[in-house]
């Protein structure tokens, strides 16, 4: 008698493993209005919890054709994000300027990245940051609404952060569980908060 057993090796997948399956389809499996900066945002809280990174950020071009922030995991890479901006210069705006035609671009804590960026690392090394890998993201279409959502939704942050003396992170966590549970874009929600309105809801529980 023949044995048609599949002796295919079964190599049985890995917690990290179940981790990656569950962040890719967490950001491929969205509907069709999905908010763009609420994916980006995701993105970098998947970046951080599935590597040996302190905190990710993202950048963009805007639709001026200038880089812009969008959006960061903490308020640390958020200000080492803006700060790039502001000075023009850091390895999160080479690598987006050079739309991945240079690769990966990186800083570490040597004379290399002191030199190329020197203001820059200065703002970094009192931060406490002694490395940095900027990894261009490659898409065959440019959003160019992302940066607008983003002002909106950032300025809702900064009110509920104000009003409810809570963090920006869990500013935006509230927003956004808001947001999922009613079925409302993110970024209309975050536009009547940032006016003043907004659901009640959100206060945190005593």
């Amino acid at each position: 008698m023949r044995d048609t057993t599949d002796r295919r090796r079964i190599i049985p997948a890995t917690e990290r493993d179940a981790r990656i399956a569950e962040a890719v389809i967490d950001l491929t499996h969205r509907g069709d209005d999905f908010d763009v900066v609420e994916l980006l945002h995701d993105l970098t809280g998947h970046a951080t919890a599935l590597l040996t990174v302190q905190c990710a950020g993202i950048t963009i071009i805007n639709d001026r054709g200038r880089v812009a922030y969008a959006t960061a995991s903490d308020e640390r890479c958020r200000e080492l994000e803006e700060i790039q901006v502001e000075l023009g210069e850091g390895p999160c705006l080479d690598s987006t300027r050079s739309r991945g035609s240079l690769g990966p671009v990186a800083f570490g804590d040597d004379s290399l990245g002191t030199a190329r960026w020197p203001r820059f690392a200065l703002h970094a090394h009192r931060a406490g940051i002694v490395a940095i890998a900027a990894v261009p993201l490659r898409s065959p279409e440019t959003s160019v609404g992302a940066l607008n959502t983003r002002v909106a939704i950032e300025q809702a942050k900064g009110v509920l952060t104000e009003r409810f003396g809570i963090s920006m992170d869990e500013a935006f966590t509230r927003l956004r569980d808001h947001a999922r549970a009613r079925r409302i874009p993110l970024s209309d929600l975050a536009v009547d908060v940032a006016l003043g309105h907004g659901p009640t809801e959100l206060e945190p529980t005593r």
